[in-house]
């Protein structure tokens, strides 16, 4: 339907994701991408697709992880329609079903499920990206699809102060949770150098003197990821990096 004759998803396109509903975990995935090709290209239907998108989160493991992915798949997408839009009919149906989506995700319940934690910190980092000025330089076809200097400022939803305090708070998650997403973090700061970069790296720097009560191999695991991390970073060559290195209390 989506590829030959779009005119008819106006019609049949809440009837035909029902099938999600089915016991079947292949129909389920089938709908799925389904719904993520077709909101990818008109974000507009993401509003008819978050009941089901919220079931299928309260799946499986492999049904939710899918479903997180989907909707991650959909961020940048969906705010770029958004900021396009203005306040339009359309624009404020898929606002409210983005964010009402994302809190679902974000949701105590769901953030201590640890099978589906590294799709949740994935969702985060795009969600970071997005909420934050990319670096002058960056010619990335990402950043070009939705960055946080494409919102306009007058824009009737997206209000640029109040994303950008948003980015924060999922910055914040992942760095309280910095020994599972290191790697999330150097990615963020190889994109959001200027941006971010001062936030990251002082914890990622001191985080091997604060880790749990795991054993001693998996302590010295996690030492050798982070000190892996930080070195990548320091390849970067950013002067917002040097205060850092030669900082005493530092260890890496």
């Amino acid at each position: 339907m989506f590829h030959r004759d779009q005119s008819l998803l106006n019609a049949y396109y809440v009837s035909l994701i029902q099938f999600a509903l089915d016991s079947t975990a292949q129909i389920k995935k089938q709908i799925i991408s389904f719904i993520e090709t077709t909101c990818k290209q008109m974000p507009q239907f993401l509003s008819k697709s978050k009941d089901i998108l919220k079931h299928l989160m309260d799946q499986s493991p492999t049904i939710t992880k899918r479903s997180i992915l989907c909707f991650t798949n959909l961020i940048r997408s969906t705010l770029s329609f958004i900021a396009h839009n203005g306040g339009s009919t359309e624009s404020v149906e898929a606002w409210n079903s983005f964010n009402e989506l994302r809190e679902f995700i974000l949701k105590p319940g769901n953030m201590a499920n640890e099978d589906t934690l590294v799709n949740t910190f994935k969702m985060l980092e795009i969600l970071v990206q997005c909420y934050s000025m990319p670096d002058p330089s960056s010619s990335r076809r990402a950043d070009a699809e939705f960055s946080l200097d494409q919102v306009p400022d007058t824009h009737p939803l997206l209000n640029r102060a109040s994303l950008q305090k948003e980015g924060l708070v999922c910055l914040n998650i992942l760095l309280d949770s910095i020994n599972d997403v290191n790697s999330i973090l150097t990615t963020i700061c190889k994109l959001r150098q200027t941006a971010l970069m001062a936030l990251v790296v002082p914890k990622l720097c001191t985080s091997s003197q604060d880790l749990p009560k795991f054993n001693s191999i998996k302590n010295e695991s996690i030492r050798h990821t982070l000190k892996t991390c930080f070195l990548s970073i320091l390849r970067l060559k950013s002067t917002i990096v040097t205060p850092f290195v030669q900082r005493p209390g530092i260890s890496i």
